[in-house]
């Protein structure tokens, strides 16, 4: 497959891509590493870029939403995280119609490798927390 050539006067702030200048020999192998940052921006999609919401700025919301102070609302939501806690080390499941439900799936014994020796072994059963989102999450999110 043959790539059109840029102009040489082009830079890659200037419109070419980079990786068409790698194939021009204008950014040879030693070179490479100034290029491909650029190339790796230019080609990653903005829309798959995530913001993560920490529980600093989950209290924060909390507190202006209910008109709480910052204390209060980290205490609410403190509170709230311990008794979910609590109820899935017991067991139970905690569901919160519309939002979700908390809960408890046990995995069972099964066989793997060690990735080192490649022998087989046997992975021991474990339990671990799910959350399954509701319907009205669901259709919020979409």
């Amino acid at each position: 497959m043959r790539l059109p050539k840029a102009p040489l006067n082009q830079t890659p702030e200037s419109g070419a891509r980079p990786l068409l200048l790698a194939h021009r020999g204008i950014a040879g192998p030693r070179r490479w590493h100034r290029v491909a940052p650029r190339l790796a921006r230019q080609v990653s999609p903005k829309h798959l870029e995530v913001n993560t919401m920490t529980k600093v700025e989950l209290i924060a919301a909390v507190a202006a939403t209910a008109g709480l102070t910052k204390k209060d609302a980290e205490k609410a939501v403190s509170a709230t995280l311990d008794v979910i806690t609590e109820a899935l080390q017991k067991g139970d499941k905690v569901s919160l119609v519309g939002f979700g439900t908390f809960e408890v799936r046990e995995r069972k014994e099964r066989q793997g490798r060690n990735p080192q020796t490649r022998e087989p072994m046997t992975i021991p059963a474990s339990k671990l927390p799910a959350f399954s989102a509701g319907k009205a999450l669901k259709d919020a999110v979409k």
